[in-house]
């Protein structure tokens, strides 16, 4: 009787720890994305780049990557932040990463462009695939993509490119 639970015990034991182990490597849940943020792709600039992003990481055996609200609304108010601005610069991905609602990504990317106002979502993605650290970012490990551009008060158009890696 005593070794019947013992048994039992132990049973229990390596299930109770096998559940906490596989719901540690989940990783904590995703926030929703803010309200107003896109489902999916919501113009034709976008599209093409999530398009070619995923085209481009299918030939080289690399999985594609899924369109992520969240990661699409910090790239359309960054791209407004740079056209506001007149100004190129990198986002602090450090300090996003470790804002509200990014608990559930491990790592972020991005990618920037600014370029006269008759660039279309090909010739962006083509000028990113053309530098080393864009294309690293593009091949990268990540699982969620965002896309978002601006149009600037001269008409050049702002674009960025963010990338995640969910825990």
């Amino acid at each position: 009787m005593m070794q019947r639970t013992t048994r039992r015990r132990m049973a229990l034991i390596s299930v109770v720890v096998a559940l906490g182990i596989a719901a540690a490597a989940c990783g904590p849940a995703e926030d929703p994305p803010p309200a107003g943020c896109p489902g999916s792709p919501p113009d034709a600039i976008t599209s093409t780049i999530v398009n070619r992003v995923n085209s481009d990481r299918a030939a080289r055996g690399l999985g594609g990557l899924a369109w992520n609200a969240r990661l699409a609304c910090l790239a359309s108010e960054w791209s407004n932040y740079m056209a506001g601005r007149g100004t190129l610069v990198h986002r602090d991905l450090g300090a996003t990463i470790n804002s509200p609602g990014f608990g559930a990504y491990s790592g972020l990317a991005e990618n920037i462009f600014v370029g006269p106002s008759n660039m279309d979502g090909n010739t962006i993605h083509t000028a990113w695939m053309n530098s080393p650290p864009h294309y690293n970012n593009i091949v990268g490990n990540y699982d969620s993509i965002g896309v978002g551009w601006a149009r600037g008060p001269d008409g050049r158009i702002w674009a960025t490119e963010n990338f995640g890696r969910h825990f």
